[in-house]
């Protein structure tokens, strides 16, 4: 659990995460994108999503895509983003302890998900014991970009082309109307 807490911070759950740099800061494609995963009693989904300009809804699918193989160890995480990260989640801890509703809200998880007595006291050195061996574990075990379902929502006759463009998408593109019924 911590070491992927703490590699999908450096991948997309954090402000100056590789995603929201990437389609945020350096191209200019979306106000925010992330990427996070759905911690259940069993599994859950990894999601990533962004809302972007329609015009360069190919080039977000093909950024994401980049991101996510990329932390994977086409661009392998550097130990000075492993530090960054890390102390970014132990520092954001206490922001979950602000409010009675918030306060409710992690003693409920507590429960839900059977966490230790210790798990808070414990939270940082949990956090800070994460190696790079471990994000690049992870990483490689949780992310697999061949077997992303991507879906994009938006004017088809503007972003299909884009997309069947994208090497390794254009015969797997399922069509579906609001109501989620294939269409052609």
């Amino acid at each position: 659990y911590f070491p992927l807490q703490v590699m999908n911070t450096i991948l997309g759950s954090g402000f100056t995460s590789r995603i929201n740099m990437n389609l945020r800061e350096d191209k200019g494609y979306s106000y925010g994108a992330r990427s996070g995963f759905s911690y259940r009693r069993g599994a859950g989904p990894f999601t990533a999503s962004a809302g972007v300009q329609t015009a360069v809804t190919k080039e977000s699918v093909i950024e994401f895509l980049k991101e996510i193989r990329g932390i994977r160890g086409e661009i392998p995480v550097t130990a000075a983003e492993l530090e960054y990260n890390k102390q970014s989640l132990v520092r954001r801890l206490p922001a979950g302890f602000e409010t009675v509703d918030q306060i409710a809200s992690q003693l409920a998880n507590s429960v839900i998900y059977n966490l230790p007595d210790n798990y808070f006291t414990d939270y940082a050195a949990r956090v800070n014991a994460v190696t790079l061996e471990d994000v690049n574990r992870v990483a490689n075990k949780y992310l697999t970009p061949d077997k992303l379902a991507i879906v994009v929502v938006g004017d088809r006759k503007t972003i299909e082309s884009g997309l069947k463009a994208i090497e390794g998408l254009d015969d797997s593109i399922i069509y579906l109307d609001p109501e989620g019924n294939t269409i052609q």
